[in-house]
């Protein structure tokens, strides 16, 4: 009987055909997504090059790139026609982006289908061709190109440079060798599986292999050992628990610091809906146990854990989740029993989003042991770094690894798989819903929408109430108050017709929602009438007595994000006095965050931008009495946003705490001396990373446009509304 020991030698063909395959076949590669195909040519008196697919197919690239023997650039002039064009692409099409080939734009060429379909590109005179490259479409129908040729096209004759239908016949042969009857079985069963994977073809590579549900975990490990050691790397790929995908050890530091960010932006907005998001599964390990994106991982995992009262089935649950995110302009697709895949866009990088549903104190979230955790070991979250990122992760998190993963949890192990068991949920499951990959709503908040819990009279909240998912009201516009600016844009819009919230859960409007923000600031200042205001940044700042006096003889300070202050005999450099502290969900908590906090005004940015939210800006771990005054979406972010581009894109575009504050002091106290420091974007020039005066630093998020920040306001600073102390 077979054996783990044994597997190497009985695998030993697919090695060997794997090593010829990639010596006889030069196009194995090509076929990738995004795959490339370096042809050599050699041939004189070029007057144009042909690139055509037969048998009734489509032709698609991303781009060409030529050399010639003498170095002329043969793009020079030369012009493109093809047999066809496939929907809007002849109108996005520009020879540039042809042939640049190494800044791969997405697809360039797009034909009908045609036999053959095909792209020919004349040279205004002929030259001698040293090397054609092409690059293939970057998606799963990058093999329609399997019997792809290229001929040079001289005076006398047509050279033909590459014929994938020859190329196919070699693969052909190469693995009929191993398909014989006295081949390994298991090995003669995975041929089709190299095949498809060879030939680029991943998604049914995958499928039928997963489908040999009776294949052994350890000859699954050992086809996966193979290709992963001697195939796919040379293709920036892993054979993952997704299949062959592009791992987490082929991105770069740029790319994996984004993705984190994003998966910290949609649990942060998740965290609107419930306080019951972290990270999950492998994104936790990645987190606790490797400090960094899992190499042999290639996505990132978010639990959600729902109440009774919320949702009794996962289906629900997945409804809610997929709602709010669609809502907020992100993409959301799936069909799965219980999670979704949530990406900023429907073709853009995903993450899973997976839904669990509490049983008393008891939680799961399926493939997991149901039942197998509780409230205590998951919530609330606590936050740790990854990529300098802080990310939300279960309260316990080696407890939770533990029972997930067992007591090696903290030993990779790349063959790891979940059972993938529906039989012990089945109850739970409910109707399966299927989610659209684009939601129908986007942009700021719907007019109307809660300001937030009502307030004590000493300003600090009543603490959170009831989680009812809600919607958005339509409600009327009153006067602002007296010494206020006019908020922008107020009554412009048209409100969502949709069912009314009792009044005391909302404000009655925009305007009040701003006149109420605006007292709440007003009545933790130092004196009124408020005549100067600073707002201080986190960037680090070198001792000037002149600035700290500038900062605590101000009528109301403002501080934002990892907020430091002076100690009694220590260099002056940030002052002493804090008013009030804009602060995120996820802030860096400091020594001075919460230092005297009964004295100070608590304000936190709405994280969405839909009509469904629920009435908790409190996050967990800031002290159980203190009250926080959401900054509301439509009378202060999205006009700020609007002020920042008028054409942004939902999603891509978020002003950091510094420039909110100075929007919130700006707008609400026209007729103060307003000043700033602190602010290290002023120069208008990329900023990967915020140092903090505090400490530390973080990563600059993706939708911080700091020029655009600096652009606004440099022009406050113009008119003489804004001063910066340096």
């Amino acid at each position: 009987m077979p054996t783990a020991d044994d597997a190497p030698e009985r695998f030993a063909p697919l090695r060997e055909a794997i090593d010829r395959a990639t010596s006889l076949v030069t196009d194995t590669a090509f076929l990738a997504s995004g795959g490339e195909l370096d042809v050599a040519a050699d041939v004189d008196d070029v007057r144009s090059l042909l690139i055509e697919v037969p048998d009734n197919q489509f032709l698609h690239l991303q781009s060409v790139g030529l050399e010639t023997h003498d170095g002329t650039d043969a793009r020079a002039g030369a012009t493109v026609s093809v047999s066809s064009w496939y929907g809007t692409y002849q109108a996005r099409f520009t020879s540039e982006r042809l042939f640049d080939f190494d800044h791969p734009s997405g697809t360039v060429v797009h034909t009908e289908r045609g036999d053959p379909a095909w792209m020919e590109i004349r040279f205004p005179s002929p030259m001698h061709l040293a090397r054609v490259r092409l690059r293939n479409v970057a998606n799963n129908t990058a093999t329609r190109a399997a019997r792809l040729r290229v001929s040079a096209r001289t005076q006398a004759r047509t050279h033909l440079l590459h014929d994938g239908g020859t190329q196919e016949s070699r693969l052909e042969e190469v693995l009929s060798a191993i398909d014989q009857p006295g081949t390994d079985p298991v090995v003669r069963r995975l041929v089709p599986v190299l095949r498809d994977t060879l030939r680029g073809a991943y998604p049914a590579a995958r499928k039928t292999f997963k489908g040999m549900t009776d294949l052994e975990d350890t000859d699954r490990a050992e086809f996966r050992r193979v290709v992963n050691a001697d195939l796919l790397p040379s293709r920036n790929r892993l054979w993952t628990a997704h299949g062959p995908c592009r791992a987490f050890r082929f991105w770069t530091p740029e790319e994996q610091i984004a993705y984190v960010e994003f998966a910290r932006e949609v649990a942060e907005t998740l965290s609107e809906l419930t306080p019951h998001v972290s990270f999950g599964f492998g994104a936790v390990l990645s987190v606790v146990r490797d400090h960094a994106l899992i190499p042999h991982d290639d996505d990132l995992d978010l639990i959600i854990g729902f109440e009774p009262e919320e949702a009794t089935t996962l289906a629900e649950g997945l409804e809610l989740v997929s709602s709010f995110l669609i809502d907020r302009d992100l993409a959301v697709r799936g069909t799965y029993t219980a999670h979704r895949q949530v990406g900023r866009t429907a073709r853009s990088k995903h993450l899973d989003v997976f839904v669990g549903l509490f049983e008393g104190d008891a939680i799961s979230w399926y493939p997991g042991t149901r039942g197998s955790l509780d409230r205590a070991t998951m919530y609330p979250p606590t936050f740790a770094p990854l990529l300098g990122i802080d990310c939300p992760i279960p309260a316990k998190p080696e407890t939770y690894l533990a029972t997930l993963y067992g007591p090696t949890w903290n030993t990779p192990d790349p063959n790891f798989t979940h059972r993938w068991d529906r039989s012990a949920y089945a109850d739970l499951a409910g109707k399966k819903v299927e989610t659209p990959a684009r939601g129908a709503h986007s942009g700021a908040l719907a007019d109307g929408a809660p300001a937030g819990p009502t307030t004590t009279p000493d300003g600090h909240g009543a603490g959170p109430g009831p989680r009812p998912h809600v919607s958005a009201p339509s409600l009327p516009v009153t006067e602002p108050s007296q010494g206020s600016r006019p908020v922008p844009g107020v009554g412009r819009r048209q409100p969502l017709p949709l069912a009314p919230l009792p009044a005391a859960d909302l404000a009655s409007s925009q305007r009040a929602q701003w006149d109420l923000l605006r007292d709440y600031v007003v009545s933790y200042a130092e004196r009124q009438p408020v005549r100067k205001v600073t707002v201080v940044g986190n960037a680090p700042l070198e001792p000037d007595p002149d600035r700290v006096a500038e900062i605590d003889g101000s009528d109301v300070v403002i501080r934002i994000n990892s907020l430091a202050l002076d100690e009694p005999g220590g260099p002056p450099c940030v002052g002493t006095r804090c008013h009030v502290a804009v602060m995120s969900r996820y802030a860096r908590v400091t020594p001075w965050s919460f230092r005297d906090y009964k004295r100070r005004a608590y304000l936190i940015p709405q994280a969405g931008f839909g009509k469904r939210y629920n009435l908790l800006p409190q996050p967990n771990f800031w002290p159980a009495d203190l009250g926080t005054l959401p900054i509301p979406n439509a009378p202060v972010v999205a006009e700020l946003m609007g002020l920042l581009d008028p054409a942004h894109k939902p999603n891509r575009l978020f002003p950091t705490s510094g420039t909110l504050a100075c929007y919130l002091a700006h707008e609400m106290f026209p007729d103060a001396d307003l000043v700033a420091t602190g602010l290290s974007f002023l120069d208008g020039l990329p900023q990967p990373a915020w140092n903090y005066q505090s400490g530390g630093g973080s990563a600059v998020i993706p939708a911080h446009h700091l020029d655009l920040e600096a652009a606004l306001l440099k022009s406050w600073i113009a008119d003489g509304s804004l001063r910066v102390h340096p």
